[in-house]
């Protein structure tokens, strides 16, 4: 894997995390955005693995044909900002979730 693609790699799995992250969300505070995912893929869940598969191929495809700039991560750097993203992200989802329940 050459360096862009790595990067390209990269830039595409926090964007399918940020992507999964406020699809989840939304979702629960949305009654028709649940069931537009649901309806469209047949469960809400479906739907969302489905879409985090197109933004990462769409964003992959971005940073690998379309990024003229210079990549300025290496390899622990963008490790790095996947771990701290994920868990992030994981806790977002924790905080609303403990909120829905105990918040109200």
């Amino acid at each position: 894997m050459t360096p862009k693609e790595l990067h390209a790699a990269t830039m595409a799995t926090l964007g399918s995390i940020i992507f999964v992250t406020f699809s989840t969300i939304y979702s629960e505070v949305s009654a028709p955005f649940k069931t537009f995912l649901a309806s469209t893929f047949g469960h809400h869940w479906i739907a969302k693995s489905v879409l985090s598969v197109v933004v990462f191929v769409l964003v992959y495809y971005y940073f690998t044909r379309m990024s003229k700039g210079k990549n300025h991560w290496n390899a622990w750097q963008m490790a790095k900002n996947v771990t701290i993203v994920s868990i992030l992200a994981g806790l977002i989802i924790f905080g609303f979730y403990v909120n829905e329940f105990w918040g109200g």
